[in-house]
């Protein structure tokens, strides 16, 4: 699997406005000046062609999805449904040969972030959900994303737990006990 960003979805996300937005932003153009591919599905495409790969997964650069942006519950469904939307697109753009992966926004599950995730799959077609290994320091695993894993389990949907560095040089002091082997 890869990045990839739809450049509307980008325009959007620039309407916001704010100068931090406007960073993460750049930084995704800034790859995209490197590998066109980043933001371009037709250039993408071209590039399985040449290098004889009849499909390939994409997700969204975990700079600018909805796990990652701050706000509020409904602003996070917002966005997740903007990136799904977008990353159907390029599902569709690319005829088949890109498979997308969906935004969930985890903190937002109640609020409507389980519906996104029904509508990104069943009804837009979305092949998988994905999202950074650990939320704000908070392990996947935590009693409030339950709801998410149960629903995923339902859907039997492919989960993509891209890594990210832990917020603190101890790691994941929160997995295990030195003195037990039990979880904590």
């Amino acid at each position: 699997f890869t990045h990839m960003a739809s450049p509307k979805y980008l325009e959007d996300l620039s309407a916001r406005g704010n100068g931090a937005m406007k960073k993460r932003i750049a930084r995704v153009y800034d790859i995209a000046r490197e590998r066109p591919q980043a933001i371009d599905t037709a250039k993408r495409v071209e590039l399985l062609k040449r290098y004889g790969i009849d499909q390939q997964v994409v997700t969204l650069f975990n700079i600018v999805d909805s796990n990652a942006i701050p706000g509020d519950a409904p602003e996070k469904v917002r966005l997740a449904r903007a990136i799904n939307d977008s990353m159907a697109a390029i599902m569709t753009e690319s005829k088949g040969r890109l498979l997308a992966a969906a935004s969930v926004p985890l903190e937002a599950l109640e609020p409507g972030g389980l519906k996104e995730m029904d509508r990104a799959i069943k009804t837009l077609g979305l092949k998988a959900v994905a999202f950074p290994s650990h939320l704000h320091g908070k392990p996947l695993d935590s009693p409030e994303f339950l709801p998410f894993w149960a629903r995923a389990a339902e859907l039997d949907v492919l989960v993509f737990i891209h890594p990210s560095n832990p917020l603190t040089p101890d790691g994941r002091p929160y997995a295990f006990n030195p003195g037990s082997p039990e979880r904590v």
